[in-house]
């Protein structure tokens, strides 16, 4: 659940460790794990900005991925629509 709301606190802007501990009120450890196994993932990238690593979505993955599930979808329609 924490990576889900990770992800929907990015959908507006980019946004810090700092940032996301405190609106999720959870531990800088935890809410590093979660990004790296997104990050790990190539659904977000981090980069430093300052002092600070900052966490966006990777909008080329997310775009190959939202591609590749598209035509999941569509050819396990077709195998039981048989159109």
């Amino acid at each position: 659940i924490d990576r889900f709301l990770v992800l929907e606190l990015l959908k507006s802007r980019d946004r810090c460790v700092c940032e996301l501990e405190a609106a999720l009120n959870k531990s800088q450890p935890a809410i590093s794990r979660d990004l790296k196994i997104l990050e790990d993932l190539g659904i977000l990238i981090g980069w430093k900005k300052g002092k600070f690593t900052h966490y966006s979505f990777n909008q080329e993955r997310l775009q190959w991925l939202k591609t590749n599930f598209d035509q999941w979808i569509n050819s396990i329609s077709n195998l039981i629509f048989k159109t």
